[in-house]
């Protein structure tokens, strides 16, 4: 399950991120168009002109359910990420999550988002590899989650010598 949300995503870098996602949507409909115009100019067989303009309405119906699927699928795979770092360490459930993991499921899935509509800057993929380098630290104990609450709270930190942040000393 995902440790953060589309709000989130804007929240964090503005709503220009998740309209990347809807403009490559809006680059598959023009895509889809042009491919009409050059059948009908071309004198294209009724039956392409019919599957063209077919596929162009498809692609305007799934302009926005395709863009929250795409979020959607973005962040699970940021989650599934993170989750193949900490769950070893922390293999219980979070009713609330530390804020850094969401922070890293944001950070993960906008990479991946702007990777996939040809939109990823440098900053995004030096983001994106230090949240990597993060969830190692996690993995690695260099980094203790142990302030976030959790279905299972009997739960006792992991020793690692660093300063935790269990319940008894969160402001």
């Amino acid at each position: 399950m995902p440790y953060a949300t589309r709000d989130d995503i804007e929240a964090t870098y503005g709503v220009q991120i998740t309209q990347m996602v809807v403009d490559h949507g809006l680059n598959v409909i023009e895509d889809a168009e042009d491919t009409l115009n050059d059948l009908v100019s071309a004198g294209a067989d009724q039956v392409d002109i019919d599957n063209a303009q077919d596929v162009l309405d498809l692609a305007i119906a799934n302009k926005e359910p395709s863009a929250e699927a795409t979020i959607a699928k973005n962040l699970e795979i940021g989650a599934a990420k993170i989750d193949g770092f900490v769950k070893a360490r922390y293999p219980h459930t979070w009713t609330t999550p530390p804020t850094l993991l969401k922070t890293l499921n944001e950070t993960i899935a906008v990479y991946w988002m702007a990777l996939a509509a040809d939109w990823r800057t440098d900053e995004m993929k030096e983001r994106y590899k230090d949240a990597l380098e993060t969830l190692a630290d996690i993995r690695d104990g260099k980094i203790d989650l142990t302030g976030g609450e959790t279905e299972d709270e009997t739960v006792e930190p992991v020793q690692t010598g660093l300063i935790t942040m269990g319940k008894w000393n969160r402001g």
